[in-house]
């Protein structure tokens, strides 16, 4: 066991390779916490372990790179623009109306999320954000989660789901 901080990437390096000095070659590198995705896929790049590298784990975290997979996909996600895009905002403010969503691009649950009911609630929360926003469409209905480990043949080994008794914003 090495305690070390997550966020220094030169400590996680030389904790990694002192673990592979000790015990042999990592076969897997996994957290369970949203926030962590980005640091595991550097070891495995680092290390050459199988699973999602660095351009792999961004498709995933950004909800406009997720956004444009789903469209991709045939799917139909929430409408969405980018806050700094102005001209974008202003087309969804246009067609939809409020209350819209404001939310970090790349975010842990709902942490820095906003339901706005109006224009200057929209250029406050865009104003007093940190990092890439969007803005999107507000949806309304159940909430569930879903979350699993999958093997290296991308068949899944667990999966758990829990349903919200109430969304996050009420």
């Amino acid at each position: 066991y090495l305690e070390v901080d997550l966020h220094d990437d030169d400590q996680v390096l030389r904790a990694v390779a002192l673990l592979v000095h000790r015990h042999g070659r990592l076969h897997a590198v996994e957290s369970h916490n949203e926030h962590w995705p980005p640091v595991d896929a550097r070891i495995r790049d680092d290390f050459n372990v199988p699973g999602p590298r660095p351009d792999d784990v961004a498709r995933y975290q950004s909800k406009l790179q997720m956004d444009a997979t789903m469209r991709a996909a045939g799917l139909s996600p929430p409408r969405t623009a980018r806050g700094s895009d102005g001209d974008a905002v202003a087309a969804l403010v246009a067609d939809l109306g409020f209350p819209l969503i404001v939310k970090p691009d790349v975010g842990v649950g709902a942490e820095g999320t906003s339901l706005v009911h109006d224009r200057a609630q929209l250029d406050d929360a865009l104003a007093r954000g940190h990092g890439d926003l969007i803005v999107q469409e507000r949806i309304v209905g159940a909430m569930a989660t879903f979350d699993g480990l999958v093997d290296a043949h991308g068949a899944i080994v667990y999966a758990t789901s829990f349903a919200y008794a109430k969304g996050v914003l009420e």
